[in-house]
Order: structure tokens, then sequence, then C-alpha cells
């Protein structure tokens, strides 16, 4: 279907031009005296002007086809439709009514060879709405077997995979507009470099918190707070024997473990545990007075304190705000590390994100990521969010279990996806966790 204006000097003019472009197929909608030629509205003479519409046929027609069109052609075609038809109904005095023909110029005849009478304009409009729905059908069509090959397809098959490795909905979504915006047709059918390139993707919104550094005479003192159950008195212990008792990752460092854990059953007995093995002082405090004469005791002679918290549901407004009270006496020069657990859902990773803010985290530790195949709920929440991650533990074993975090860490948890580790790490220099990043 396709709509037309044609002007002519006299009514047989313009009806003769409508013949011989389009044939007996044309449908005139309207016609109306107009000003022809002119120069700056000067010396303009009278004519006639028609406006109707017509169906392409041959091989014009097939060219246009809905099934020839790729996805954004459509979406162009049907708003030019619906355009034309917005121009159209401008045109009209009045909703549903063509405009009587002028009675200055000849009328145009009812019918010639076969051309379709001007003199039923709520039959014509009729049939021009039932032209346009067809064809909106039909782009619709289109767009659904469109959207069932690529559901078959490379692009349907990453989509699939970061679908079941636990992405957010919005970031996904996020993915496949970029795909679509950067892929061409060809490119989309090569799976590996389409997969490659959407790895590529993902390790771009992690972000990777600077490591510990020491200075000689100045004291580190890095917080963990955290929701309850979360591993963050195992994650002190293994802090606290890898700088401790040092490795060939790390150097030994004059370690102290502060706790202001002391009510939760078994806590005292866990951390007075760990200490004894690895023999590293543990101070108990409640109050904020409390941890501050602590400070200033370790201040300047030890390299690193490690505090440990209350583990605390998100929810739990009032007992997080009395912590956080405590915690103003660690001062403003302390490290607050915010631990999560990587089988934690995407939409509670937010809700916990947002309930302790007010700690001013700096980080997130991620644990227990060897309780979960999944990574993409840490990966595209912290990503949105920006939020960094600093360490990663992967079981109970101290010191062993815990590693500093990196990409490559938790690209290789994606399920289903095939990492090429050699060029992912030198893309983003991890091919290994060297000394300097452990201090």
């Amino acid at each position: 279907m396709q709509q037309f204006t044609i002007q002519g000097i006299t009514a047989n003019e313009a009806f003769d031009k409508m013949r011989r472009l389009y044939g007996e197929d044309a449908v005139i909608l309207s016609h109306r005296d107009v000003r022809i030629g002119g120069l700056m509205g000067l010396f303009a003479r009278r004519g006639v002007e028609i406006t109707g519409y017509t169906r392409r046929k041959g091989q014009q027609a097939q060219r246009a086809s809905p099934d020839s069109l790729a996805p954004e052609e459509l979406e162009r075609r049907k708003n030019e439709i619906l355009e034309a038809i917005r121009r159209h109904a401008g045109r009209q005095p009045g909703a549903g009514t063509v405009p009587a023909a002028p009675a200055a110029p000849a009328p145009l005849p009812a019918r010639v060879e076969g051309a379709r009478p001007a003199g039923a304009p709520d039959a014509a409009r009729e049939e021009l709405n039932q032209e346009i729905l067809q064809e909106i059908r039909e782009i619709k069509a289109r767009l659904a077997r469109q959207a069932g090959a690529d559901a078959s397809g490379p692009i349907g098959e990453v989509l699939r995979l970061l679908r079941r490795n636990d992405f957010a909905d919005e970031f996904t979504e996020q993915i496949e507009k970029r795909i679509r915006s950067t892929f061409s047709l060809e490119q989309v059918a090569d799976a590996e470099t389409l997969e490659q390139t959407v790895l590529g993707w993902v390790a771009e919104g992690i972000r990777i918190h600077d490591p510990l550094t020491f200075r000689k005479g100045a004291t580190r003192t890095l917080v963990v707070v955290g929701p309850s159950g979360v591993g963050k008195t195992t994650t002190i212990a293994k802090l606290a024997a890898k700088y401790g008792l040092g490795s060939k990752e790390a150097t030994q460092k004059n370690v102290r473990i502060v706790t202001i854990d002391s009510y939760r059953i078994g806590a005292r007995e866990q951390i007075e545990s760990y200490s004894e093995i690895m023999q590293i002082p543990v101070s108990y405090v409640e109050t904020a007075e409390e941890l501050r004469k602590v400070m200033d005791l370790y201040a300047k002679t030890v390299d690193l304190i490690l505090i440990d918290t209350i583990g605390k549901s998100p929810k739990d407004a009032v007992n997080l705000a009395k912590m956080k009270k405590v915690l103003d006496g660690a001062g403003h020069e302390s490290e607050t590390h915010l631990a999560l657990s990587a089988s934690t859902k995407a939409h509670d990773i937010s809700e916990i994100l947002r309930q302790f803010e007010p700690f001013r985290y700096s980080t997130v530790i991620l644990t227990k990521l060897d309780e979960t195949s999944y990574a993409g709920n840490v990966i595209s929440v912290l990503g949105q969010q920006g939020k960094s991650l600093s360490y990663i533990t992967t079981g109970q074993r101290v010191p062993q279990d815990i590693e500093r975090a990196s990409r490559m860490r938790l690209l290789m948890n994606l399920e289903g996806f095939r990492v090429n580790r050699e060029e992912m790490g030198r893309r983003y220099g991890e091919e290994r966790v060297n000394e300097e990043e452990w201090g």
C-alpha cells in the first residue's frame, strides 16, 4: 500500500497523472483547490490536488515484503504508515469526514477506466483502515518470527546463559540492546565471537578494589560488617592468618583482632580459638569509647587491626544504628568492607547494599562462592550500583580459602560460558595474583 498526492492545473489533468502512475488500483480519498507554481507567492496559478492510496504490485512490492525487511526497517515502515495517517487526518475538517469537492473546478468523474469512486469517502476510509491493519499485522508477524529466530540462534543462546547464571533482568536486557546495536546480522552468526564479546562486557562491569598497602609506622584498620550467617568471623580469621602469619603471597605483618560480637552463642569461643592457634591477640569492646581506647593503644605499634562485628539483619534498623555508633570509635581512617554471601538473590543483594550504606563501606567481600554455581546475581547488581570487590572466600579452611578478588575468578564461575583465560587474563592483567596485591 502506498499513499500519494498529485497536483494538476485541472481536475482531469491531475486524474490523468494518477492513472498513469498508479493505474486502475488507485483509490481517491479527497481533492481540493491549491495554488501551484509562482515565485515568493506571486504568479501562482489555481490548480487541483488529489490525495489517495494504492496497492503496489510486482517486483517493487516483493522488495517491500515484511519477510524481507530487518526489524529496524519494519519499525520505520510502521511509523511511516502511522505518520501518514496522522497527516491525512490533520487535513480533514472534522473527525471521520472528507471535505466536499469545491464548486469551482470541474467535478471528478465517479469512475473512469476502473478507478474507484471518490463519492464514497466512508467506504474508502474503511478500506484504507483495513489495508493499514493488515500491513501492521504483517509487520508484527515478521517481528514475532524474528524473535523466534533469535531465540534459537546465537543471541538467544547467550541470553539463556545469562539468565541461567542469575544475572538481573535489567542487566540482561542491557546486554541484548548492546548486542543488537553493535553486531550486524552476519556478525551475530559467529557464536564464539559473540560469546567472548559478551564476556568482555560482563568483565567491564566488575570493579576490583585496590589492595591493602602498608607504610612503616602507620596502622591500617579494616572493619567487616554484614548480615548474620555470611561468614564474617571466619573471614576475619582468614585475613588475620594471611597477613599475620605471612605466606608466599604476603609478608608477615603485626596484626590485632578486635570484636564487638561477644554476645552471640559460640562467637567468643570461635574467635578465641583462632586467636590461640595463630597467636594473634584479640580484644573485646562494647562501646565506642572502649573501641577508641583500643585503637589508641595499638596506634603506630601494629600494622593491621581487624574488627569483627555483630551479624544483624539488614531490616533491623535500630540495632544497626547502635552498632554504627560503636564503630564510630574506630576513627575516620578505618576501611569498612561489607561481607555478602554469593548465594544471595539479586533482589536481596540490592536491599542489603542499601541498608548497610550508613556504614560507608568502601567495597564488598564475597563469601561462600563455593556454595553456588552462579555469580551473575553478584556481578549484575554490584555493577549496576557501582560497588567493587576486595576479597573472595571459597570454603572454611583458614587461611587457604580466601583470595584477592579478580574478574577472572568470577568469570570462571559462570556456568556454560567458555572463558578464554589467556585472553581475559592478559586484557585485565590478571594472569596471576602477585605478591604486591596482598601487600
